[in-house]
């Protein structure tokens, strides 16, 4: 046997001795060469399979730290916990998400569903603010969801919430953040109807 030889089945015996004792096993290398000689291929795989797994260890300690969706790299998003952030898989087409960030590639979180095709600022799009919504819609949290989104305005003859006080319903919407209710479209106003209230001049 070569030189070469003898070293690779060297390194490959002391791959497997590091593998097995990592997990606890009983090394015995005598055995291992009463076994006879170990071919190439079985020592290339027994070194793809070691460094597969040490690549699978350090990716699960990079998932243990992260602060920001941009610490996870490509396909992947920040879940933020106090105690235990980790960066987690891209979330698929149409499976439920609580943020843009969450969804593959160009998709974003529309209605609580990872959606292609959707554009920032339309009808059940993430928002934070009013700015973050067309102006026919309002920014407001869905109670379904529990995060604010870009809703329709009630219309003519719709359903609404009518404030108790007027005036503070009026200041509050001088204020950009999300609201817990969307008011009338247009010039329309919410009046008392039967036991609730609808959109009318």
């Amino acid at each position: 046997m070569s030189a070469i030889m003898l070293l690779l089945v060297s390194l490959s015996l002391c791959l497997w001795a590091t593998d097995v004792a990592a997990r606890g096993e009983a090394v015995d290398l005598r055995d291992a060469l009463e076994r006879g000689p170990v071919s190439l291929n079985d020592m290339f795989r027994e070194v793809e399979e070691l460094m597969e797994d040490t690549q699978h260890i350090l990716e699960e300690a990079v998932d243990q730290e992260c602060m920001v969706d941009e610490d996870c790299g490509h396909l992947k998003y920040c879940l933020y916990e106090i105690e235990n952030s980790k960066c987690l898989p891209c979330i698929p087409t149409d499976m439920p998400c609580t943020k843009d960030e969450e969804c593959c590639s160009d998709q974003m979180c529309v209605w609580g569903q990872c959606t292609v095709n959707a554009t920032k600022g339309t009808e059940g799009s993430i928002c934070q603010g009013q700015s973050d919504c067309r102006p026919d819609l309002c920014c407001a949290f869905q109670r379904e969801l529990l995060f604010p989104v870009c809703n329709p305005k009630p219309e003519k003859g719709e359903s609404c919430l009518n404030h108790p006080n007027l005036l503070m319903d009026m200041l509050a919407w001088d204020q950009e953040g999300p609201r817990d209710h969307c008011p009338c479209a247009d010039d329309l106003h919410c009046q008392p109807h039967g036991r609730g209230s609808v959109c009318g001049e």
